[in-house]
């Protein structure tokens, strides 16, 4: 057992605890109350980590998420945990591991860090690992440098690129594949249909609600301050406790209609709406009170929720071709509609879809070092956006590393592309 994931554990759970109390007991008023559940949840969900791997439950990394729940896996890291580490001295303190090791430095600090936290014992080696072939290359070579580091067992699945009758049946094949693999290798984990279709109907509650808090964001001025924008929760289905995480949904939901009704903790001013992509600036959260103090709403992108949504491609329990889809092609469809999936042509489509539908006034398209595809993408990013008549500005910035980030650079950057937005946005206004 390790004494090294032990200690991490304990000390988030003890962070958790203190930042709880801190909250109870000095609790602000202009940020979202409902906020606490989520880090009671977050508490919980670290202690049962801890639950689990004291009762040497098998664990699973990798995408879907909801299938290896379904197999009666745990999970833990990820890139979640990664992000965690952006906060305090943990940025520092990986950035040296990874130096030391000898790992890329200019890769995906995400990933990367996801690798350190296993190797490091600061997270449990896997028991299994489920990989797709996305275009989020780094994400797929994560996988599979800890895998042949650990030396356990991994399925590849090829998610094609087409979202097609063919390819969805390709797909939910592959799966069907990889349940078999997975019950010959790992003891202990057995594949459970009815589980799964549990999970998936927990995601399509999250969904709708979503949905209904996507919608009333495009209210003016926004409902909601950029650093409460920037809070992405995964889909519910893949959740340790999903029913309490709806309950959270729901809490967000009727408080930010109740908040906006009475006008607290409304943007006094909405200078320009932008839209963000990609990571935020974990390691600064001060900046994000600046972007509010300048007017600036922010709706943002990083890759999945376009389609759990039904933003685009439909979501768990939308007909497909006017039929139901089994649970395991729900799966399948979910992998190739992930916007970080398939042709790159599909993540321009989906955030432009979003940029246009947010009625956003440009577009901080961050350019975060090893991110492949977001690099390669920003060209016809860039024109597809001038197209559409929405200045698009490129951000280099890190989600984890905050080694090279200056805060002063950084706002006279954004400054002076809000100035841009705000003047175009005028002339549109003088126009119609």
């Amino acid at each position: 057992m390790s004494t090294s994931y032990m200690k991490y554990l304990e000390t988030t759970i003890a962070k958790h605890q203190r930042r709880i109390k801190k909250i109870k007991e000095n609790p602000d008023p202009s940020k979202l109350q409902s906020n606490l559940m989520l880090y009671e949840i977050e508490l919980d969900e670290t202690i049962a980590e801890l639950e689990d791997f004291k009762a040497g439950k098998p664990f699973a990394a990798g995408s879907p998420g909801l299938l290896m729940r379904a197999m009666g896996f745990s999970s833990s890291g990820g890139f979640g945990a990664a992000d965690r580490t952006a906060q305090g001295e943990g940025s520092t303190r990986y950035l040296d591991s990874l130096r030391e090791g000898g790992w890329p430095e200019l890769a995906c600090d995400r990933t990367v860090v996801s690798v350190l936290l296993v190797t490091g014992g600061d997270c449990p080696k896997p028991d299994f690992f489920s990989i797709c072939n996305m275009a989020c290359e780094f994400s797929s070579y994560t996988s599979h440098a800890m895998a042949q580091w650990g030396q356990v067992p991994y399925f590849v699945v090829d998610i094609g690129n087409d979202a097609n009758e063919e390819n969805l049946k390709y797909v939910a094949d592959q799966l069907g594949e990889e349940i078999e693999y997975i019950e010959s290798k790992v003891h202990g984990v057995k594949y459970d249909e009815d589980k799964l279709i549990e999970l998936q109907g927990y995601d399509r509650e999250w969904a709708k609600i979503s949905r209904e808090i996507y919608e009333f964001r495009k209210r003016r001025p926004s409902p909601m301050n950029p650093r409460d924008a920037q809070r992405e929760l995964a889909p519910m289905g893949g959740r340790r406790f999903p029913q309490r995480c709806l309950e959270y949904m729901r809490a967000q939901r009727d408080e930010l209609f109740e908040r906006y009704e009475k006008g607290i903790g409304v943007m006094p001013e909405e200078k320009v709406r932008l839209l963000w992509t990609t990571v935020g600036i974990n390691y600064d959260e001060s900046i994000y009170k600046w972007l509010e103090d300048q007017g600036v709403a922010i709706y943002y992108v990083f890759g999945m929720h376009a389609h759990f949504m039904g933003l685009r491609g439909g979501g768990y329990g939308d007909p497909w071709n006017g039929r139901k889809l089994t649970p395991l092609e729900e799966e399948a469809r979910s992998i190739f509609y992930n916007s970080w999936n398939g042709r790159g042509q599909r993540l321009i489509d989906d955030w432009g879809f979003i940029a246009k539908d947010q009625g956003v006034d440009g577009v901080v398209y961050v350019l975060q070092p090893g991110c492949l595809q977001t690099l390669n993408l920003r060209k016809p990013f860039t024109d597809a956006m001038t197209k559409a008549g929405l200045p698009t500005m490129g951000l280099e910035i890190r989600g984890i590393f905050k080694e090279g980030y200056n805060q002063k650079d950084v706002k006279a950057k954004l400054s002076n592309f809000i100035e841009i937005c705000s003047s175009k946005k005028q002339e549109k206004v003088q126009v119609a």
